[in-house]
């Protein structure tokens, strides 16, 4: 029995509050909390079950958080549960996507026990979610879902199955995203797999209430078996109560594999045919007769809410951790086929009034998939006749280099420029300063508008050097990508009457393209998006960090600046190959710390 700081994991005698930082220390029994796992000091457990417990850690020189997932003793000593438990990691570092937790180290402690270190996550599972708020809007049903989908493409084209998708392994973050957890049984293709034999012929593995049938009857699957696991998904968000509902096992399987769901609309009348019959065709008993991909039902799902009212986006941002409703947002992602159509696929999704087809598929940060952009805010400009924003074309593009040197690390990095009616500063695509075109964005949609106040609200970045430089002309999709909100846009005019509706349209996504300069996308809302605001950390000084943390000298990082909520502040997220993850409070870089 011993006491320990859960904020810093420094372990004390007796009682009181941590000596560091002054926290009330919390007793505890159990002998891993304030214990060092490679570079990480345990400070809490976050979750504990029949294999074994997830713990949160602490980079002590970074402060840099993650999760560490520890297998039981017990379980230890069974091979094929530790065979899959590294199954886990190999089938998450195969995939690489940001909708997927990330998965950065795995090993054994002295007593022989495995752990993987895992991306730490603040926000709650859907499967909470769910019992705090019941059924949920269709488009925010769609727009979560859609990021899910997006991941299971990139998982499906990797050759791997997921086996148990349920609201408990889709985590929502602060900000309202999807991320994808738990590939513990996930079934890879032999070549991939690395184990010695295949899964036994007749086992079931999953969860019972989201298994498909081909699952529950003990035979082989593939990817359609997820997406039956999805049908099930959408029908509890839907209507509030799975479509099978059984105390016994038996009965439960047997419903999954002979019996028709209660149609969801009996059960939500307001559910649109069109929903209900994406739903139901997910939900097919034989595999053939299903949506036979991820893009396929994406697809379908963002016809379905075509047109949809505004109050049914609803952003599932979080208070302190607590799903609660939000304002709201007309924003939906899902993914489409790489080649503009998925073999034994729909085509492509035809463009519409409310969604305009881009000029080229939105791309996103990683993996092989594509995603495109479509918002329900067709209703919403017509019924507030208000200023229509018009789609821009790309923006200049050159060779010079921007200003700023490689090895600059000011205190305070400002995105914001004066807003000035010249043309674009041009830049060299083999050197780019991603905070140079974070600001070069913010001018290009305050002068399309005439608004003064564009600001960053996310950055994403690829190829990006200790430098601090990123080149963009290193492998097939390298950009940087800002996405862009307007306070004054987000305002409600003073001349809108009460009891109309107002979303407003208020935010840009602006792409930089080596070659192709400034790609503008929007309008969307942005309701839920909060400005970054005056940078601490640079670049180059987060590339020192992840170097002293052990990123390679000589790679190059992909970097996700974020803001989740008012209380989290910035974080940056850095990605050097498929081993190395750091996140980094903006705040790290701030007066007190001036060299690292």
């Amino acid at each position: 029995m011993g006491w320990v700081c859960e904020e810093c994991g420094q372990r004390f005698a007796q009682g009181g509050h941590c000596t560091a930082d002054g926290n009330a220390l919390a007793q505890t029994d159990d002998p891993l909390l304030g214990e060092t796992i490679g570079n990480f000091r345990i400070t809490r457990l976050l979750g504990a079950g029949g294999m074994g417990r997830v713990y949160g850690a602490l980079q002590p020189a970074i402060h840099a958080r993650v999760a560490i997932k520890v297998l039981s003793l017990d379980t230890a000593q069974n091979r094929d549960l530790v065979d899959r438990f590294f199954a886990e990691a190999r089938a998450v570092n195969l995939i690489r996507h940001e909708s997927i937790v990330n998965v950065t180290d795995l090993s054994r402690l002295p007593d022989g026990r495995p752990y993987i270190v895992m991306e730490y996550l603040d926000g709650a599972p859907l499967s909470s979610l769910l019992r705090t708020r019941g059924a949920l809007p269709l488009g925010t049903t769609v727009t979560l879902i859609g990021e899910v989908l997006d991941a299971l493409a990139a998982a499906h084209a990797k050759g791997i199955v997921h086996r148990d998708l349920k609201p408990d392994n889709i985590f929502v973050t602060p900000g309202g995203r999807a991320k994808v957890l738990d590939f513990g049984i996930a079934k890879l293709s032999p070549e991939l797999s690395g184990m010695s034999a295949p899964t036994h012929a007749n086992s079931i593995l999953g969860t019972p209430p989201y298994m498909s049938p081909e699952q529950a009857a003990g035979k082989p699957v593939d990817a359609r078996s997820d997406l039956y696991s999805i049908g099930v998904i959408l029908y509890e968000m839907v209507t509030g109560t799975r479509p099978f509902v059984s105390d016994a096992l038996f009965d439960l399987l047997r419903m999954h594999i002979m019996e028709p769901p209660t149609p969801p609309s009996a059960r939500r009348p307001d559910l649109p045919p069109a929903f209900e019959a994406v739903i139901l065709h997910a939900l097919a008993k034989e595999p053939a007769q299903r949506v036979q991909s991820a893009h396929e039902l994406a697809g379908a799902l963002a016809q379905a809410v075509h047109g949809l009212p505004p109050e049914q986006w609803v952003s599932l941002r979080m208070t302190a951790g607590v799903p609660t409703p939000a304002h709201v947002t007309g924003r939906a992602f899902v993914p489409t086929a790489p080649a503009g159509q998925t073999p034994g696929g729909p085509p492509p999704v035809a463009p519409t009034a409310a969604a305009p087809r881009p000029s080229a598929p939105l791309p996103v940060p990683t993996g092989p998939s594509r995603r495109v952009l479509f918002a329900a805010i067709g209703v919403a400009v017509i019924a507030l006749g208000a200023v229509v924003f018009l789609l821009a074309g790309r923006g200049a593009r050159g060779s010079a280099n921007p200003s700023r040197s490689p090895g600059a690390t000011p205190s305070t990095a400002k995105l914001t420029p004066t807003p000035s009616p010249g043309a674009a500063p041009r830049f060299d695509p083999r050197a780019v300063d991603l905070l140079a075109i974070a600001a070069e964005a913010s001018r290009l949609a305050n002068q399309k508008v005439g608004v003064d106040d564009f600001v960053p609200s996310g950055i994403v970045a690829h190829n990006v050097a200790p430098s601090g430089l990123a080149d963009l002309t290193i492998g097939k999709e390298a950009f940087i990508m800002v996405d862009l909100l307007s306070e004054k846009m987000r305002q409600r005019p003073a001349t809108l009457p009460t009891g109309v509706a107002y979303d407003g349209l208020c935010g840009f996504r602006i792409y930089f393209w080596p070659g192709r300069g400034f790609d503008v996308r929007g309008p969307a809302t942005c309701r839920d998006d909060l400005a970054l605001g005056p940078l601490k950390c640079t670049p180059s000084r987060i590339w020192q960090v992840a170097i002293g943390a052990g990123a390679p000298r000589d790679g190059v990082a992909r970097m996700l600046i974020e803001r989740s909520s008012e209380e989290d502040g910035v974080r940056w997220q850095v990605w050097v190959g498929e081993a190395f993850h750091v996140g980094l409070a903006d705040n790290y870089c701030g007066p007190a710390v001036q060299t690292y």
